[in-house]
């Protein structure tokens, strides 16, 4: 079976259960309701600032021409979605439309950053299907972002909206 069937039928199944309110109730239980919101809201805030803010012109058009210092600043922005509730890819691509990445090249970065993350959470929580189901959306997510450029959205969150 071609790889991109198996991602497309791992990814619909992934979005299906997405709805299941596992991971969002046991922020309730441990964290509270009042840090959640929170962090919705700030994160919410922080990706439309970053959109809506007036850059004359934006320094990097591509994930190649990023420095290792905007990287790192990069990172430093995903840390983040320590907050529970933040959106680790709003994090990054907001941040990086804050140092002066465009929209695309910031959302290629936010993916490539994902590949670690998601890696290193199968590594720390021993179960497999994680990795599966995460890298699946990837390689979707990857797909569909090239068919953005011809659907252009105004903010990065109805792009955030498109992947779900």
């Amino acid at each position: 079976m071609d790889q991109y069937v198996i991602a497309l039928i791992l990814g619909i199944i992934e979005g299906i259960t997405e709805c299941i309110p596992v991971s969002n109730t046991g922020h309730m239980i441990i964290i509270g309701p009042i840090p959640v919101i929170i962090g919705l809201l700030v994160g919410a805030l922080f990706m439309i600032y970053a959109e809506k803010r007036r850059v004359t012109t934006r320094l990097v058009d591509s994930v190649n021409n990023l420095s290792i210092y905007q990287c790192f600043q990069i990172g430093l922005y995903q840390m983040l979605c320590l907050w529970p509730e933040f959106s680790r890819s709003g994090a990054t691509i907001a941040g990086g439309m804050l140092i002066g990445c465009t929209r695309r090249a910031a959302a290629d970065f936010s993916f490539i950053m994902a590949v670690p993350v998601f890696i290193l959470l199968w590594v720390l929580s021993d179960n497999s299907g994680y990795i599966s189901n995460y890298l699946s959306l990837f390689m979707i997510a990857n797909e569909e972002k090239m068919k953005f450029k011809k659907f252009r959205k105004n903010t990065c969150i109805g792009y955030r909206f498109m992947l779900l």
